[in-house]
């Protein structure tokens, strides 16, 4: 964790003396309403030279029962080439209720037939960078990476449940006649204690984002499968869809259902602003209600 941190921190220095010399600002605002009164919201901002870039994010999410807002920050620096790029992610969730969390990592990518020599967002990716382009009919990115969750939740009368969380993750994601955007992320989970143990405390998943969920409390995930689509249908229009499969990780005294997350939505992509528009419907396996969460989110390119 604390070479992610010190990493991050090495980025951010590095890259804001990049961004100096030819800067690149887009940033955006995302709510996010859905069942159990769910109510969140996430605001970004990207700063970028050339192949340097630097995110930093503030996500803040309340729903029933929750007594008050769960808030976290985090930022991510990265650096891309035409063939190759990497970043690293350093973050917490604020204390609320007793629980906290803080967490790190890093990510990479490759591309097979770029085009031009500017660091380029990649196809199913970690980065917030540039419109994807192929050369020729197509394009194919592909990388990984890992994150470390420490989860903490704090008793007035017993010990602190502690938690640490590892997720490793890899996607491949191609450009199919320089348009059509297609990409698949597979990910799994693993825990520095028996979840299954009745004698392991454990913390409250308060802070547990999921790639392809819009909401940012999904319990401890065991392996997740994301596919995403993106077809244009007019330079500026691009509609797209999603499927997410996950399991979770068996607890001692429950046996949490798998769920399956089905989004549909639309990108609107001018010159300077960018429109996103999407609903998402959530099942669990054995949970008689399931779940639909929606979100408009508009951002700016300068």
């Amino acid at each position: 964790m604390r070479i992610a941190v010190l990493t991050a921190a090495f980025f951010l220095l590095t890259g804001l003396h990049a961004a100096d010399a030819a800067p690149r600002v887009k940033g955006g605002l995302s709510p996010v309403f859905g069942s159990n009164e769910y109510e969140g919201w996430n605001a970004y901002l990207g700063i970028g030279g050339d192949h340097f870039s630097i995110a930093p994010e503030v996500t803040t999410y309340q729903f029933k029962g929750s007594n008050g807002r769960y808030n976290s920050a985090s930022v991510r620096a990265g650096y891309d080439m035409r063939w190759f790029g990497f970043g690293a992610t350093a973050g917490r969730s604020f204390p609320r209720n007793g629980y906290s969390s803080v967490y790190g990592g890093g990510d990479f990518a490759f591309t097979l037939s770029p085009l031009g020599d500017e660091g380029i967002r990649r196809i199913g990716g970690t980065g917030r960078g540039g419109v994807p382009a192929g050369k020729g009919i197509a394009r194919v990115d592909f990388g990984g990476g890992v994150k470390w969750t420490a989860h903490r939740q704090e008793s007035a009368t017993t010990s602190d449940a502690k938690l640490t969380q590892r997720e490793l993750h890899g996607f491949v994601g191609a450009s199919v006649l320089g348009a059509v955007l297609v990409s698949g992320r597979v990910s799994k989970f693993g825990y520095n204690a028996d979840l299954r143990s009745a004698a392991t405390a454990v913390p409250g998943s308060f802070w547990t984002p999921l790639v392809g969920h819009m909401n940012s409390v999904n319990g401890f995930a065991d392996s997740s499968f994301h596919a995403n689509a993106e077809i244009p249908v007019f330079p500026m229009i691009r509609p797209f869809a999603n499927y997410t499969y996950t399991k979770y990780a068996a607890l001692a005294a429950t046996a949490p259902g798998d769920s399956r997350a089905y989004a549909a939505g639309v990108r609107v992509g001018l010159e300077l602003v960018a429109i996103e528009a999407a609903y998402q419907h959530v099942s669990v396996t054995g949970s008689a209600a399931d779940q639909n969460f929606y979100t408009i989110s508009a951002g700016l390119r300068l």
